[in-house]
């Protein structure tokens, strides 16, 4: 009986041991390129390649590529610059999955509208799933209505409590707009970390309004909105492991998403740590 007992043990462990494996190998990583922005794009997805990332989270600010120095990653490209991106993604392996976040807006109703489908359109044509975006209340209902146009879903990203549009860093903001709009969100755990929020606290009371993505990020001090510095996972003060249990825990297989909102020399080494500690977590 003993030796059947611990038979059956060792095939429990066995088979706990493989799911975990399985579902880690499961994570989707991808990386804002912000994180690159001294790079240009065609830079960024080669460096995203040999770190093996195959996702990306673009911005409209960084520069396409040398060979176009003034072209930026945004509406105004032409079909050649679309050409040069699809050839580009096919060679690297990397395919943009969400784009923003877009942070202002005008004032005018229909220069406010020509913004959002500029946008749409775009993303649609070089194939984001997701649009992000920090637009007020009042804002919402336009991003929403071409988002179903153009087949796209919008994600309200947060900054911290800084920020000049700053309206969203509380999770309560979010859980009400979300609930509001029947919108996703876009957590950001660095932003609640330098605001003194508790990201697991903050996950709990969000369930179920970022199924797509979330910004994924340690840092080396809690609660400083200013004098801190992003770090690889594991090498700063908030509860990665806790805080990776809470979403496994929510079922949140989206996007994982590396951002760091500091320079560094070389970005690399922090990336691939930040890598490496997705795939074994």
């Amino acid at each position: 009986m003993k030796k059947i007992f611990l038979c059956i043990l060792t095939v429990s462990l066995i088979f706990s041991s493989f799911q975990a494996i399985a579902k880690t190998s499961e994570r989707k990583i991808s990386l804002q390129t912000y994180t690159f922005r001294n790079q240009t794009v065609e830079e960024s997805f080669y460096m995203l390649q040999e770190a093996g990332i195959k996702f990306a989270e673009c911005y409209p600010q960084q520069f396409l590529s040398k060979k176009f120095p003034n072209v930026r990653l945004d509406s105004n490209m032409t079909d050649e610059h679309h050409a040069f991106l699809q050839d580009l993604m096919k060679k690297t392996g990397v395919q943009i999955k969400s784009y923003g976040c877009i942070m202002r807006s005008p004032k005018d109703r229909k220069e406010f509208e020509k913004q959002v489908v500029d946008v749409c359109s775009f993303a649609k044509r070089i194939g984001v799933e997701q649009v992000q975006t920090e637009a007020k209340y009042r804002e919402i209902p336009m991003w929403l209505k071409y988002a179903k146009k153009y087949n796209l879903t919008i994600g309200v990203h947060h900054h911290s409590i800084d920020a000049p549009n700053n309206q969203y860093y509380r999770p309560e903001a979010l859980l009400d707009l979300a609930n509001r709009f029947d919108i996703q969100v876009v957590p950001d755990l660095g932003h609640w970390a330098r605001a003194g929020l508790d990201p697991i606290k903050c996950l709990k009371m969000l369930k179920g309004k970022f199924k797509f993505c979330l910004h994924f990020k340690d840092l080396n001090k809690f609660g400083d909105v200013s004098n801190f510095k992003g770090v690889a996972y594991g090498e700063g003060v908030l509860d990665m492991k806790g805080i990776i249990a809470e979403l496994d825990a929510q079922g949140f297989d989206g996007y994982f998403i590396i951002e760091n909102e500091q320079i560094y020399e070389d970005p690399m080494p922090t990336v691939k740590k930040c890598v490496k500690w997705l795939k074994e977590n």
